[in-house]
């Protein structure tokens, strides 16, 4: 069984990173199993074959996908009162090596289709596991969960079997429970593949090399059909819903679905900003120029500072400008465009045996993103970036 470790300098980046949550390294697992088709088939591919910015990013992701879930937490009351938990499509366990250093992993519950990933969580962290089915209707769990998350899920059902699933899992919740999923929003393809703007626009095919794409593939899906959707459930009295634009890993928009008595109107998540760094050079003589970029997802917020240092030494403190081109291209139609940001330093000011630290804030935001970059070569050679 393949079980890559982080490579060096992404295992300080990632130290520091968790150090910044206020995360225990030891109580955070890094092991990755060959077998993961999320990460190796296609996290791992989206950085040309790069373990280090992959593997940092997965693990970031994890840190990002708890922080949405501990949120929908703090509105039932907290971990210390929170009934099970469900991860329903649960991978090789992203959300679950850092959801049972805050709950007990008796009260933890994954499901996924791959029998070996639900029994590999099992045993690394303690959680409860229960093999998945291509058929809703034959999904034996009885529940009932304070939460149902399904990350990256629904993101990938055709029509007919998004609905059933969704009838499926929110009939395990809890009275007042909270149901959260996420989908890839319309806007991501070209204008003309959009569709009406009410039905899911579904491609058959995905980073998956066993499910079938009559079950399994790329889906688009606008407000209004999820919104359908949900209506469907309770036609006569439907189920409150909350919709995040872009609330989930940057591409996929989150909705937030009440059960039977459940109270919405407080709730208001806080989406963590995202920034990285560009590959930098010398901006002339003994200076080095840094620059990146950083992006918002919380409505009418955007990124109005950032933060360079280097261990407890403050650098600097960025100026902000124009995004790229390329920033524009990625985060089309997004709450907030991205901005730029520069920061032009001496090259003596950079310790070669430190991590250098990008700390973004957005206007709104009491999350802060981070990006890192390290000197193997050199005080001026910022060969190796990770950003989050």
């Amino acid at each position: 069984m393949y079980s890559p470790k982080l490579p060096a300098p992404f295992d300080r980046f990632l130290a520091d990173l968790l150090a910044r949550k206020g995360v225990a390294a030891e109580a955070f697992s890094t092991e990755l199993d060959g077998r993961d088709e999320l990460f190796f088939g296609g996290v791992l591919p989206g950085y040309g074959g790069d373990l280090g910015r992959a593997g940092f990013r997965y693990f970031e992701s994890s840190l990002r996908t708890f922080d949405i879930v501990a949120q929908l937490a703090r509105h039932l009351g907290g971990f210390e009162v929170l009934g099970p938990v469900l991860d329903f499509g649960s991978g090789w366990g992203r959300l679950t090596r850092r959801l049972v250093s805050a709950m007990p992993a008796e009260r933890v519950w994954v499901a996924d289709l791959y029998a070996e990933a639900v029994a590999w969580q099992a045993e690394t962290f303690g959680v409860n596991g229960v093999c998945s089915v291509t058929r809703p209707d034959r999904f034996a769990l009885p529940g009932p969960f304070s939460i149902v998350f399904s990350a990256s899920v629904f993101s990938h059902l055709p029509d007919g079997l998004f609905q059933a699933w969704l009838a499926r899992l929110y009939a395990l919740l809890a009275p007042g429970g909270l149901l959260a999923l996420s989908v890839h929003p319309t806007d991501l393809l070209a204008p003309h593949e959009r569709g009406d703007g009410a039905s899911l626009v579904y491609h058959r095919h995905s980073e998956s090399r066993t499910l079938s794409p009559d079950i399994y593939g790329m889906g688009y899906t606008p407000p209004a059909y999820v919104a359908e959707a949900v209506r469907a459930l309770r036609p006569a009295d439907p189920p409150p819903m909350r919709a995040f634009p872009r609330g989930l890993f940057e591409n996929q928009d989150l909705y937030v679905i009440g059960g039977p008595g459940a109270e919405l109107s407080g709730l208001d998540l806080d989406i963590t900003p995202l920034g990285g760094l560009r590959p930098v050079g010398a901006a002339g003589g003994d200076a080095v120029r840094l620059e990146g970029w950083g992006i918002d997802f919380n409505p009418g917020s955007q990124i109005t500072r950032v933060e360079i240092s280097q261990g407890s030494r403050a650098l600097g403190e960025a100026t902000l400008g124009a995004a790229s081109a390329r920033s524009l291209q990625v985060f089309p139609h997004a709450p907030n465009p991205p901005v730029g940001w520069s920061l032009t330093l001496p090259r003596a000011a950079l310790a070669e045996a430190e991590v250098l630290r990008v700390a973004l804030h957005g206007a709104r935001s009491d999350r802060v993103a981070y990006a890192y970059a390290a000197a193997p070569h050199g005080a001026g050679d910022l060969a190796a970036l990770a950003r989050t």
